[in-house]
């Protein structure tokens, strides 16, 4: 009895282990789980060419995405700057009378900037540093040495006249620089130029604003990141309009009306760089496909 209890248990303790374990003469079952449980997988070459295809699509639609982007920014940077100006001229003549006949306070040309910084642009604007203040202690009487101390690079003309921070889409640049008495970074980053003038058909106060909406940060380039307003009208009706040169019409008894939806196509913006914002506007606040993007 004990011996057979004995063969009994060797040979079905044998048998057991030879297919769970592989060993002796059962080895086949467990060779034929292993290979029915092996997955197909990708070679380096379908992967390889899996990732080249992907690169390949990425390299066709990011740009076009990263475009779309910028120019939606754009827009959205823009239109703040417009309001942040509109809010200063109506709350500006509210407080000080129409611009039309607004006086600087000094005949003093060194000291006339500041006045009017003081008194027109540091309580509608949140102004983090201007060109005036910073002239009056170093001695300077330009806007040039404040706009390097920012952190602008100055750019040679073509013709090789003068330096200035920006450029127009065509390379060379942009004059409008030069339109601007002062120069001033508020605390969201844009940087704002004003500009004063006495219109010679009028014999009245006009403004022009130029607004860099990323402040010295690249590319710096009129229609880009760089765009002009202008500020003017009848007597005390005085609106921004997107500036274009020539966009007025005066009669002979000095009264002017601006024209807007003048603006042309955008090769005065790419060639020049003062039509980009009248582009813009014209376009409903868009920046279409004809636009010198």
């Amino acid at each position: 009895m004990q011996n057979a209890v004995i063969s009994v248990i060797r040979g079905g303790g044998q048998n057991n282990l030879s297919s769970i374990g592989g060993i002796g003469a059962g080895n086949e079952p467990i060779r034929a789980a292993r290979r029915r449980t092996i997955k197909a997988g990708f070679t380096l070459a379908e992967v390889l060419i899996t990732l080249g295809i992907i690169g390949v699509v990425a390299a066709l639609t990011l740009p076009a995405i990263v475009g779309k982007y910028q120019k939606i920014e754009t827009i959205s940077k823009l239109k703040k700057a417009n309001s942040v100006i509109g809010s200063f001229l109506q709350k500006a003549e509210a407080d000080n009378g129409c611009l039309a006949y607004w006086s600087w306070g000094t005949s003093d040309y060194r000291n006339k900037g500041l006045d009017a910084v003081n008194k027109f642009i540091k309580p509608y604007f949140n102004v983090l540093n201007d060109s005036e203040t910073y002239n009056s202690k170093k001695g300077y009487s330009s806007p040039f040495s404040f706009m390097s101390s920012i952190g602008y690079e100055m750019f040679l003309s073509k013709s090789g006249g003068y330096l200035a921070p920006f450029k127009t889409i065509n390379g060379d640049v942009f004059s409008g620089y030069n339109y601007m008495d002062i120069y001033f970074l508020t605390t969201d980053g844009f940087v704002y130029g004003w500009g004063w003038h006495q219109s010679q058909l009028t014999g009245r106060r006009e403004m022009e604003f130029l607004v860099d909406i990323n402040g010295p940060q690249k590319p710096n380039v009129a229609g880009k990141d760089v765009f002009m307003f202008k500020i003017g009208g009848e007597y005390c009706q005085s609106k921004i309009w997107p500036y274009k040169l020539g966009n007025q019409s005066c009669d002979g008894k000095g009264h002017c009306t601006y024209l807007p939806h003048n603006c042309g196509s955008g090769e005065d913006c790419r060639k020049f760089g003062f039509d980009c914002t009248c582009k813009i506007v014209e376009d409903g606040w868009q920046i279409k496909d004809d636009y010198p993007w």
